[in-house]
């Protein structure tokens, strides 16, 4: 979406985003191209459960895009680990507050791939 004011031209992308950290990423990165980053929080946004990542981030910005009715932007993040056939991926989180980082290593021990 490009908006003109006057001779000015301002790029602006609406984030749909609860996490400041994701936000102030790409307003940091998008800003260098002198894009305005605009921040929705939507808390009624469904988040499907699914095994592939960019299906979850696709259906839930697409939910997000029609209840706004404009175009916007979602990221979801996966951490796959080679030697347990892509586990955690999109459960990451869950499996952390689970699990935690030694419950993981445990997953491990026996591992020589620890690749992610």
């Amino acid at each position: 979406m490009v908006l003109i004011l006057g001779e000015i031209k301002m790029k602006k992308i609406i984030f749909v985003t609860g996490n400041k950290h994701k936000l102030e990423i790409a307003q940091s990165i998008l800003g260098l191209y002198d894009i305005n980053v605009e921040n929705v929080i939507l808390e009624n946004v469904d988040e499907i459960q699914d095994t592939n990542i960019e299906n979850i981030a696709s259906k839930s910005a697409l939910q997000a895009s029609r209840m706004i009715n404009q175009p916007v932007i979602k990221s979801d993040v996966g951490f796959e680990i080679d030697a347990l056939n892509g586990f955690p991926g999109a459960f990451g989180k869950y499996v952390f507050e689970q699990l935690g980082t030694e419950g993981i290593l445990k997953l491990l021990e026996d591992k020589t791939n620890r690749h992610g």
